[in-house]
């Protein structure tokens, strides 16, 4: 469920951590290979590898929200611009996982919540 929340902002076109909506632009190269999936839809579906790869991983105290298959992650970090590297390449922010100094979004909070409680209690 937690996953399907971001995925579910993610084709809405919008932030699971602000709320916000994306821009629409994409860059003219990159229009052209998306012609085949969703022309003009920015939702990060080129191929969906990258999407696919979001998981989670539980710890005992919470649970971490990513992608953590290493070639799926860069574009993550492209797209979420966790990192000043990041900030600088030309691919837009489409932030779909906060950043250290911020949290997601009221309802994917919720359901974060709720999983780490069960997390916790599997492990008790």
């Amino acid at each position: 469920m937690l996953i399907d929340l971001i995925l579910e902002n993610t084709a809405k076109l919008k932030s699971s951590v602000s709320g916000g909506k994306w821009k629409k632009t994409l860059s003219p190269e990159y229009k052209k290979q998306k012609k085949k999936v969703a022309p003009g839809v920015p939702n990060m579906e080129l191929t969906g590898d990258m999407l696919d790869a979001l998981t989670f991983k539980p710890y005992r105290d919470g649970i971490e929200v990513g992608v953590f298959d290493r070639e799926e992650a860069l574009k993550a970090e492209n797209h979420n611009k966790f990192t000043a590297k990041s900030r600088k390449t030309k691919v837009p922010e489409r932030q779909f996982i906060p950043r250290k100094d911020q949290k997601f979004k009221k309802e994917i909070l919720t359901e974060l919540k709720t999983l780490a409680k069960e997390v916790v209690d599997d492990q008790d």
